[in-house]
């Protein structure tokens, strides 16, 4: 009689899952059962010992000062050499100027783009008339008219590429500057700075693009990284609010363990110094840590700097709803609040 044939051995691959779901089962965190509660109050050096309510209230919100009205007609006026600066600069003006009626970014730099449609083809045709000797009215002269319509129209395609090559609308285009604004940079400046520059909100969010089961949620993913956040100047005071994570985010570990949705309150500490608001913020526990280490675009820690454009001296926290708020005074009103 023939032997009886050996089973055949189970195929690897079935193997794998199994496998990979018994260690994970069998190597479970101490914690996985009880996963961090919320954060209790926190207090960090150099902070301010009073309430943040009556912190926040002492904060002048008055609204941005707005330039005189005859300040805002030389503006205006000066749109056509002024829309020459580089796009920062130009900012800055706006801004200090407070009204888009006196200074305009995107009118200032149309106007300037005009202005040199004019300019070049005057500096050309004196070039050729004062070096080269040629007549005024003659073909030759046209010929360098047209060249400096050229060089100007090419100058303003470059400026504005985006809208040009890529087909972008008004809003997400750079408006930036020409040859000669370098050199009125530094007048810029100054004017923006005695206007009193910077009381502006800014915002840090990721482009929220495509939505569905496939796509992660955009903002729930910067929130990990800690660039979710405002930044409101105001005049004694700034007021910072970073969002924290909410969600944890999808993977096989999560799945395997039966971790809920809500992500668990991040531990965090705050420094104030050299003009700098340093929050280092960080995941507790076994359980959220290893999941980290496994999950895309989960860090298990961050760090958000943000500098401020004047001399700031105390601060005061508050966290809520997974918001951190920070009250940031500057020097004058710091002293005033220790003096308190």
């Amino acid at each position: 009689p023939k032997p009886a044939a050996a089973p055949a051995p189970a195929p690897a691959a079935e193997a794998a899952p199994v496998a990979a779901a018994g260690l994970a089962m069998m190597h479970l965190p101490k914690d996985i059962g009880a996963l961090p509660g919320p954060i209790g109050e926190k207090h960090f050096p150099g902070e301010l010992e009073a309430d943040f309510d009556a912190v926040l209230a002492s904060v002048n919100a008055s609204p941005v000062r707005i330039a005189p009205a005859l300040v805002q007609i030389a503006f205006r006026l000066a749109e056509p050499i002024l829309g020459a600066m580089p796009v920062g600069v130009k900012a800055q003006l706006e801004e200090a100027v407070g009204s888009s009626g006196g200074f305009s970014t995107v009118r200032s730099t149309a106007l300037n783009m005009i202005l040199n449609l004019i300019l070049y083809p005057v500096i050309l045709t004196a070039f050729a008339v004062a070096v080269l000797g040629d007549r005024l009215f003659s073909q030759s002269t046209g010929g360098w008219i047209m060249l400096g319509v050229l060089i100007a129209s090419a100058e303003a395609a470059w400026r504005l590429r985006e809208g040009v090559i890529h087909a972008k609308p008004a809003g997400e285009l750079t408006y930036r500057g020409c040859w000669y604004g370098l050199a009125l940079a530094p007048i810029g400046s100054i004017l923006a700075r005695a206007g009193g520059a910077g009381r502006r909100t800014e915002r840090k969010v990721a482009f929220d693009g495509f939505e569905g089961t496939m796509h992660e949620d955009k903002t729930e993913r910067d929130r990990r990284y800690g660039t979710v956040y405002t930044v409101a100047e105001y005049a004694n005071a700034y007021l910072v609010r970073l969002e924290m994570p909410r969600k944890l985010p999808l993977s096989s570990l999560k799945r395997l363990w039966n971790l809920p949705d809500e992500m668990p309150d991040y531990d965090y500490n705050i420094m104030l110094g050299d003009n700098v608001l340093s929050i280092n913020a960080s995941v507790r526990g076994e359980t959220i840590r290893r999941l980290s280490y496994i999950s895309s675009a989960f860090p298990a820690d961050f760090m958000t700097r943000i500098e401020f454009g004047k001399p700031v001296g105390a601060f005061k926290h508050r966290m809520r709803d997974k918001v951190l708020e920070v009250v940031v005074l500057k020097a004058e009103a710091a002293q005033f609040q220790h003096a308190a």
